[in-house]
Formats: structure tokens, C-alpha cells, sequence
């Protein structure tokens, strides 16, 4: 894991443990679980170039957007 995919994880973390709106707090876990999938599939396919998926994490206003919809 590099250094830019291990401070998204920590930062997504971070948040998540004090996130107290629901949907928001699954939101962060999903994409949190989404980084470590990637992670782990690359790992049992056996690739040695670890790449950040494309998408980053939900930034706090997309969730906030997501709400008023």
C-alpha cells in the first residue's frame, strides 16, 4: 500500500469514527470498504503494481448534496 492510499484510509477513518449522521457514516464505510477491497483483490490475483482506484471518497459536501436530493 503507498503512502497517498494509506492516508485516504486513515482520513476516511478518521472520520467515520465520528461521523453521527447514519447515512453519512454508512457512505465512509462503504467507500472505506471499497479501498480495502481493491487492496485485497489485488493481493489475491497477485498484482504488484498497487494503483488507488479512480474514484476518491465522498467529500463532506457530495454527502451533504446527496442528503438534499
Amino acid at each position: 500500500m503507498n503512502k497517498e492510499k494509506s492516508a485516504l484510509i486513515h482520513e476516511l477513518c478518521s472520520r467515520i469514527a465520528v461521523e453521527q449522521d447514519h447515512k453519512k457514516f454508512l457512505v465512509l464505510v462503504e467507500e472505506l470498504n471499497r479501498l480495502l477491497s481493491a487492496d485485497d483483490h489485488h493481493f489475491r490475483v497477485g498484482n504488484t503494481e498497487r494503483k488507488i482506484p479512480e474514484r476518491n471518497f465522498v467529500e463532506k459536501d457530495q454527502i451533504a448534496e446527496n442528503d438534499e436530493r
